[in-house]
């Protein structure tokens, strides 16, 4: 998996924290964009965290494919994306998007792919990551812009 892993950070280029890029492929993953991808997430710190992406990460950086310089990780190896990713435009522009901005995403669909009967969205945005029905709107506008389907296992 590690060279589409690559390709996909590639796409983000460089990269604030590593937490950038677990939170850009647990968003490919759950729009439907990486099929092939199969990490398993958890939230337990708050954030998407997912071991084996992890590893994967470590290795590329023992590879010399991705280094640490000035602050930043630099993706260093040109490569390929992932023949099997969809909606690349998506990509793309969450790409775009800052560190925070990719995380609160990410914990919205989160919440919306786990859902609790008795709590609103609202509340358990607000219960399990300190945000408030302004930040849960406003993602959820940027996520109807972004015209994707969440994929539902």
């Amino acid at each position: 998996m590690a060279p589409e892993l690559l390709g996909l950070a590639g796409l983000l280029g460089r990269m604030d924290s590593n937490l950038r890029l677990h939170a850009f492929v647990y968003l490919a993953q759950e729009f439907g964009c990486w099929e092939d991808a199969k990490y398993e997430f958890n939230f337990a710190l708050n954030v998407p965290f997912s071991p084996e992406l992890e590893d994967e990460f470590l290795q590329l950086q023992k590879d010399r494919s991705v280094r640490y310089e000035d602050g930043e990780y630099v993706v260093d190896t040109p490569a390929t994306l992932p023949s099997t990713l969809k909606h690349l435009d998506v990509l793309r522009e969450i790409a775009t998007w800052d560190t925070w901005q990719l995380v609160d995403l990410a914990r919205l669909v989160f919440l919306e792919t786990d859902p609790v009967p008795e709590l609103s969205l609202e509340e358990r945005a607000k219960k399990l990551f300190l945000m408030g029905k302004e930040k849960v709107a406003g993602l959820k506008e940027q996520m109807k812009g972004l015209d994707v389907a969440l994929v539902t296992a």
